[in-house]
């Protein structure tokens, strides 16, 4: 049998993941010594209180119930959580039932502690916990019922006092204290939870605008760009619109990289996409097909002058030297112009049509453009 059949794959956990499950832990161990404080305390009031009326049963199940008190305290600081919450509502179900059963069943107070025993094994136990808590509250509430019912054993009604008052607001303190605890950690968990969200949200945009644009320009990359003149397309058919692809190519920027460097280069790239944009309008678009290459996609012209008018102011904001780590550097650019009408062809095509327009820029001396004729797919 191979090796591997053998072999358990063992879950890799991240640092990040590893601290927040520590972080866990140390908050329930925290929030269950303090619900055991709470809960020592409230015995300690009964306990009192069942000493100043005589009620020495009481007294005893009191003084038997601390002690398994305190070691569940001592399984929760060695974070044997689960099974210091078990040990405890045991104690606190065999207490109560006990308590109810001696004393007015039904009517006694350790009756409103239930509920409270039912939120903390909720909290802090296994479920099978929880519904053996359940099931032992029930058939104990059964036996005391069917005990007065048959006769079998009479819990008599004691009148109010005082110190039945103190015993009731004992137990509702301890109940409201660990829920008001859970809800307080609910809403720290879903703010949390929210806030993780929003993280995702924002990585994912983050990761969405990395994908679609050039990471060094912030311009449209070819895959943006082309979504763009798609759409200018699609609208000129459906309006009998016009637009504009203007293909523009940077003339000898191999030499500033060679003479000046990659960084001046890359300084010369966010100039030119930062000029660029000034020379269009909002709802055009400027891209950066790679290298030194970038497209200008123009939407809503009225006329075929209206790329040629960009094209011209193209050539004179990049014709302005650009002064980098206090070299002048000088560059122009060769632009091809092809016309987006509503009878055109598709986006491959128009773009196809524009690069070489921008060609026939370049062969004839640079800084200068050329709009798309017919005869050039010839």
């Amino acid at each position: 049998m191979p090796l591997e059949r053998h072999l358990s794959p063992v879950p890799i956990q991240s640092p990040r993941g590893e601290a927040a499950a520590i972080a866990e832990v140390e908050l329930r161990e925290r929030r269950f010594r303090h619900v055991l404080r709470a809960i020592l305390a409230a015995l300690a009031i009964v306990l009192i209180d069942g000493a100043c009326e005589s009620d020495w049963y009481a007294v005893g199940l009191m003084l038997c119930a601390i002690p398994p008190a305190l070691a569940s305290g001592w399984l929760a600081r060695r974070r044997r959580i689960e099974w210091a919450a078990s040990l405890l509502v045991c104690t606190l179900t065999g207490l109560l039932a006990c308590l109810a059963a001696i004393g007015q069943g039904l009517h006694d107070e350790a009756v409103l502690g239930i509920p409270g025993v039912f939120v903390l094994s909720g909290l802090f136990a296994k479920r099978r916990a929880f519904w053996i808590t359940f099931v032992v509250f029930c058939a104990a509430l059964v036996a005391i019922v069917t005990g007065d019912l048959q006769g079998w054993h009479t819990n008599p009604l004691r009148p109010l006092s005082g110190i039945s008052l103190v015993n009731v607001l004992a137990i509702l303190g301890v109940t409201a204290y660990y829920i008001d605890m859970m809800s307080n950690d609910l809403r720290s968990a879903l703010a949390r939870l929210a806030q993780e969200n929003q993280d995702i949200r924002l990585s994912k945009a983050r990761s969405d605008s990395a994908a679609r644009h050039d990471q060094l320009t912030g311009l449209p990359n070819r895959l943006l760009a082309r979504e763009r003149l798609q759409r200018v397309i699609d609208s000129a058919r459906r309006q009998e619109g016009a637009g504009a692809v203007l293909f523009v190519d940077l003339d000898n920027f191999k030499a500033i990289n060679d003479t000046c460097g990659h960084a001046a280069g890359d300084a010369v790239l966010r100039e030119v996409a930062r000029r660029l944009s000034d020379c269009v309008r909002k709802r055009d678009t400027v891209g950066r097909e790679g290298g030194d290459e970038f497209l200008l996609i123009l939407s809503d012209l009225t006329d075929g002058e209206g790329a040629c008018k960009v094209a011209r102011k193209v050539l004179a904001e990049l014709a302005v030297p650009f002064e980098f780590a206090g070299t002048r550097l000088q560059f122009s650019a060769s632009i091809g112009i092809a016309q987006i009408g509503a009878l055109e062809g598709d986006s491959a095509t128009i773009l196809r049509r524009a690069d070489k327009a921008m060609y026939r820029a370049k062969a004839a001396g640079r800084n200068t453009f050329r709009v798309f004729e017919t005869e050039l797919d010839e």
